[in-house]
């Protein structure tokens, strides 16, 4: 049980600026001086939220390139409706969209950095 109080000085900014870290870190200011204090990992709701979105299209990617794969690799002659048909419009549309993806996982992945 914490019963103990540890006071000190900051000036109007400092005090403002620490308290839009603890909201960025989705904490109250006393949770998130003391995981500062104490050496813990503050992980802001902006990066949780950033690496959720990357996950998300990291998987959208992976699923744009297995589909392409499977749909290049379908040699059956008969037509599988899964699959569309292989027309170069249709190619270069799905290359495309792999492509818009790729820059999409970057853009995210600068903002974390």
């Amino acid at each position: 049980m914490r019963t103990e109080f540890v006071k000190f000085r900051v000036t109007e900014q400092e005090k403002d600026f620490l308290k839009k870290q603890s909201n960025n870190a989705n904490l109250c200011l006393g949770a998130y001086l003391r995981n500062l204090g104490l050496g813990y990992p503050v992980r802001s709701m902006t990066d949780i939220q950033t690496t959720v979105q990357l996950k998300n299209s990291a998987a959208n990617l992976g699923r744009l390139g297995g589909l392409l794969k499977l749909w290049l690799s379908n040699t059956k002659d008969e037509w599988d409706p899964r699959l569309g048909d292989k027309s170069r419009f249709k190619v270069e549309l799905l290359v495309r969209e792999i492509e818009q993806n790729k820059q999409e996982l970057l853009d995210i992945a600068r903002r974390l950095l």
